[in-house]
């Protein structure tokens, strides 16, 4: 089940997805009238199943035919494991500004997410640093899944 938090922002309607995507989500009753510009956060988005993934494609393809741009913030794991899977997930990559990274305390074996932006991956050339274990706050976590699968998607956004 999908959530929506809608935020309206000047010419821009900011919304927070929680919850999973499935074949039943209907964007449109959910998100309602979009203005000319949509900020998408996924970051709460813990499950996309395939129907899912022709919906949000419908979705947002009609959109952005429509001239609604579309920018991405902090696009949880789901999201991004879509994004590098398939090529018209997001029909306009340039679009994504931050991403959610998966890392793990090698200490306490936490899990957590930290949002980074995909400027800053695109300068450090998806190598990713250490980050400070927020959890147990005397490990030091390391990203945890393969960087060549996990930011494939980056390859569209590279000149």
């Amino acid at each position: 089940m999908l959530t929506v938090v809608k935020e309206p922002k000047e010419n821009a309607l900011a919304v927070r997805l929680i919850g999973t995507i499935e074949e039943d989500v209907n964007f449109a009753q959910l998100i309602g009238e979009v203005p000319g510009e949509l900020h998408v956060n996924t970051k709460e988005v813990s499950r996309i199943s395939s129907h899912g993934v022709r919906q949000w494609v419908r979705y947002f393809d009609d959109l952005a035919s429509r001239g609604v741009r579309i920018k991405h913030v902090a696009c949880s794991v789901a999201v991004v494991q879509q994004l590098s899977l398939i090529v018209n997930f997001i029909s306009d990559p340039s679009g994504i500004e931050s991403i959610c990274v998966p890392y793990l305390c090698a200490q306490c074996k936490g899990q957590f997410v930290s949002v980074i932006r995909v400027k800053h991956l695109l300068k450090i050339h998806e190598k990713i640093p250490s980050a400070a274990c927020p959890k147990c706050g005397k490990g030091e976590a390391i990203f945890d899944d393969l960087e060549s699968e996990y930011f494939n998607f980056l390859r569209r956004l590279k000149p």
